[in-house]
């Protein structure tokens, strides 16, 4: 999924440097803000992804009991 919204940014910012090529300042404008919101959700999914919930390893109850004799 994050490579598939890096791709929609890139292609929006290309459609963006073509509208101005041709001095459509509105379509760029729209152009460049929809790639802007695809880099920001890119973005979020990484951040989701690295804020994820970590995964504990189960203590054996061996473990435990060693605990419990201090």
């Amino acid at each position: 999924m994050k490579r598939f919204w890096m791709i929609i940014a890139g292609i929006c910012l290309g459609v963006a440097a073509i509208s101005l090529w041709w001095q459509r300042t509105d379509a760029a404008f729209v152009s460049a803000t929809l790639g802007a919101v695809a880099w920001l959700l890119n973005y979020r999914i990484q951040i989701k992804e690295s804020i994820s919930a970590p995964t504990f390893d189960t203590i054996d109850d061996e473990g435990m009991d060693d605990a419990d004799e201090v």
